[in-house]
């Protein structure tokens, strides 16, 4: 997290309202041109934006540029400051709890602290995974979730899907103007009816691993709100962390995530497959890289059928039968080998008519 001291901001309110600009007073002269400077902490930016919506009950957009002491650029966003009932979000200074440790949560929390955003907790059921993430993310390492903190802004559900069901109704109560989201491709965003009352899912379509972290501007966020304003919060939230942000339907989204299985766990599968066949032969896996990297390549440029190669293409029944009996003392390898030959072939024909 920046420190406040370090911070100073140009602030730009986009409204014509005399009364708005007048409430600036000291920090606006001319709210178009975005002349006015002043260095003011995050908290008294914060206690003027709760003004401004306290007076004008709609949304107010806001462009926010923050700047360290030499004046290098660290966060270019462009906020909402929504206002829904008594549900007040500051999105460039929001209070974020993690539920869960795991792959996703790791690279999605440090992405959040990166946009400067503030991490008060990290829930996990082991003290070791809490921790893990608690040191690179910032706040307290807890595993109980009745210790979960209730003055966040925004809980953030990463977890198993069959867990979320179990966690839901032990997190939401006495939480009822906090914002919650879970981060899954296959589970509904309906999962939170009737324990949240502001709910919605934020799913980063990517493959993350603790131990590699990876950059969230080209990634594809997903999301979806239990309401326009909700919709809005999300949006410019993902927007923060990504250059791609989609609004998605939970029924879409299942065949989103089906997708992702496809393109990426069963690809990565048959690496593993890959790397078997060939320690037993002594031949080391960086043989098939140039391999593998020149098939992803190609279908940036070409549609998958079209960049498909190989001899069930062709149907080289010689090769197939000949490379299945080499399977023939794993059974399943050798049925996923025929049935994945037979499927290649099908969708080259279903191409040619």
């Amino acid at each position: 997290m920046y420190d406040d001291k370090h911070l100073a901001l140009y602030l730009a309110v986009l409204c014509d309202d005399y009364h708005v600009r007048s409430v600036l007073g000291r920090l606006l002269d001319d709210a178009e041109k975005c002349q006015a400077m002043e260095k003011i902490t995050l908290q008294e930016l914060g206690h003027l934006f709760a003004l401004l919506v306290y007076l004008y009950a709609e949304v107010v957009h806001i462009a926010v540029f923050l700047f360290c002491k030499n004046n290098k650029l660290i966060i270019n966003l462009q906020a909402f400051c929504v206002r829904c009932g008594n549900f007040l979000v500051f999105l460039h200074i929001m209070k974020i709890i993690m539920i869960g440790a795991g792959n996703l949560a790791t690279n999605l929390a440090a992405a959040l602290l990166d946009a400067g955003h503030d991490i008060l907790q990290v829930y996990s059921r082991t003290q070791q995974s809490a921790q893990a993430l608690a040191t690179i993310a910032g706040g307290a390492a807890v595993t109980d979730i009745s210790q979960v903190r209730s003055d966040a802004d925004v809980y953030i559900l990463s977890v198993k899907d069959d867990a979320l069901p179990l966690l839901i109704p032990q997190l939401c109560p006495g939480k009822e103007e906090k914002l919650f989201l879970h981060t899954a491709g296959s589970m509904p965003m309906d999962v939170f009816q009737g324990m949240a009352r502001h709910y919605g899912v934020l799913y980063p379509m990517q493959t993350f691993s603790k131990q590699k972290r990876v950059s969230f501007e080209e990634i594809p966020c997903f999301v979806e709100g239990s309401g326009k304003e909700e919709t809005q919060v999300i949006e410019a939230l993902a927007g923060e962390l990504s250059h791609r942000v989609y609004q998605l339907s939970s029924a879409d989204r299942k065949y989103l995530h089906l997708s992702a299985v496809f393109a990426c766990n069963f690809v990565n599968h048959c690496y593993a497959v890959s790397a078997d066949i060939l320690q037993k032969h002594g031949i080391p896996f960086d043989v098939m890289l140039p391999l593998i990297d020149e098939t992803a390549a190609k279908v940036h440029k070409l549609s998958p059928r079209e960049a498909q190669t190989g001899p069930a293409v062709r149907f080289d029944e010689g090769v197939i039968r000949n490379q299945s009996q080499l399977l023939r003392d794993n059974p399943l390898l050798k049925d996923i080998y025929e049935r994945m030959s037979m499927s290649i072939h099908r969708f080259s024909e279903d191409k040619k008519q």
